[in-house]
């Protein structure tokens, strides 16, 4: 294995998306707007939204690996070997809920904190968990600390039923719509 495969691995990266690039991308097919926002997205909020199978995912993964090439090329920083530290932490919503609530019933916030306090987070398919109260006030807790200290945080969703306190910080920044046929499916 070699070391690009094994950070992608500590960041939590599907092994299916290994290989995405915006150089193997054809984001014209999907995106409604400007590439160039895109590809220079560095910090605060990127949502991508869509339908199922239009590429949110993969452009969240293209995003992070131009970040992690850019840490690559200036050294500045190095993924530890404890995966908690890798520079770049991707993860699903109904994952991240579920990693908070097992530590929440030990009386442990120690997820929360991983999860909000992260220099660099993906959250993909944000609207996808189990809609409660409970599950309402972590995504929103997690949001707002993150939009308040200016995270750097990706996120993608094709969910109609977020709140509108999420939704408004999620706009703060870019907001890139993709359309087509579910690329899945061809």
């Amino acid at each position: 294995m070699t070391n690009w495969q094994n950070l992608l691995i500590s960041c939590q990266i599907p092994p299916n998306l290994h290989t995405v690039s915006f150089e193997r991308s054809s984001p014209a097919t999907f995106i409604k707007g400007d590439m160039g926002q895109i590809t220079a997205f560095r910090s605060g909020f990127i949502t991508f939204g869509g339908p199922c199978g239009v590429g949110k995912t993969h452009f969240s993964v293209c995003i992070v690996r131009e970040h992690l090439l850019s840490l690559i090329r200036s050294e500045s920083e190095k993924p530890g070997p404890d995966m908690r530290y890798a520079p770049v932490w991707f993860t699903e919503s109904v994952e991240m809920l579920e990693d908070v609530k097992s530590e929440f019933s030990k009386k442990q916030r120690t997820a929360l904190d991983f999860y909000r306090d992260h220099p660099f987070l993906v959250i993909d398919d944000l609207g996808s968990e189990k809609e409660s109260d409970w599950s309402k006030e972590s995504v929103y807790t997690i949001i707002n600390y993150r939009y308040n200290n200016d995270l750097t945080t990706v996120i993608t969703t094709n969910a109609d039923t977020l709140q509108d306190k999420i939704v408004s910080r999620m706009r703060s920044g870019i907001v890139i719509e993709l359309g087509g046929d579910d690329r899945r499916k061809s």
